[in-house]
């Protein structure tokens, strides 16, 4: 073989034993990516979760009213299936979740959460409400605290049983009340619807209840069994404060209102002039 062919073949030799360049991406950016990749997945997947802030935070079957379907404490991660509006619950602003939590699936307000918006409504304080009012509630003025879609209902008997009227205007007052304006006091008074309040002073009294705790009226559907039948609010101010005013003149009764606080001012939601024959 000709030193020419020789020294050709050894060159052909070197470079095809040369190391091909690597046009794979490498190793560490591949981890890089990946790395990128759960990133991404896990702050996707941390937009559908919430977690409860609070021990036995109620969730309920739907939002509000539902009935309680289980109970978590702090730290419980859920998924988030559905997000419900902007809604007032007492004073809190705050949405409803549709989540689900080992298989159960259930809606819990946002104020419970990690999620919470801090917002809150400042109510107007009912001590000073009830104060600037009282010559209103003594005369049963009652034009300005009419709410629209409520109303005001009033318990009565004519006779042995309970009846209920819903009205959307004022009305003209049932009974001439002699108590001073300024007797307002923040209490229940002791005595007994009946009978007397012995020693208490004429005067505006008024405390705090539940929806459980509005009058009822005579359920009579059924001529062979009269029932008693609860005042119940709308769904959505069914969590909204309450107050019970009761006017108490010559150490008795005379009647009950009741107020109701919907978004941030009072609403006369009830007159009860009911009497002990009922």
């Amino acid at each position: 073989m000709k030193q020419f062919d020789i020294f050709f073949l050894i060159i052909f030799f070197i470079f095809s034993c040369q190391p091909q360049e690597d046009t794979k991406t490498p190793k560490n950016q591949t981890q890089t990516n990946a790395n990128k990749g759960n990133k991404t997945s896990i702050n996707k997947k941390k937009t559908k979760q919430l977690i409860i802030e609070g021990e036995n935070i109620w969730v309920r079957e739907t939002p509000i009213t539902g009935e309680v379907i289980m109970k978590l404490n702090s730290g419980n991660i859920c998924e988030i299936l559905e997000v419900g509006e902007e809604v007032q619950v007492r004073n809190m602003l705050d949405k409803w979740y549709k989540i689900e939590f080992n298989d159960t699936i259930g809606w819990i307000f946002g104020s419970q959460t990690n999620l919470k918006t801090g917002k809150t409504i400042k109510i107007e304080d009912f001590d000073t409400f009830i104060k600037n009012n009282a010559e209103n509630i003594l005369k049963q003025n009652f034009a300005n605290f009419i709410h629209k879609a409520i109303g005001i209902n009033i318990f009565h008997n004519p006779g042995v049983f309970t009846v209920i009227d819903t009205i959307k205007s004022a009305r003209i007052p049932l009974y001439d009340i002699k108590i001073n304006p300024k007797n307002v006091f923040g209490m229940k008074p002791k005595g007994d619807f009946c009978d007397a309040y012995p020693n208490i002073k004429n005067g505006i009294y008024y405390w705090q209840i539940k929806d459980k705790d509005l009058p009822a009226s005579s359920d009579m559907t059924n001529p062979n069994e009269v029932k008693s039948k609860r005042l119940t609010l709308p769904k959505q101010y069914k969590n909204n404060k309450i107050q019970k005013v009761q006017l108490i003149e010559n150490e008795y009764h005379k009647a009950y209102f009741y107020f109701i606080n919907i978004n941030t001012s009072w609403y006369l939601l009830c007159e009860d002039y009911v009497d002990c024959s009922a």
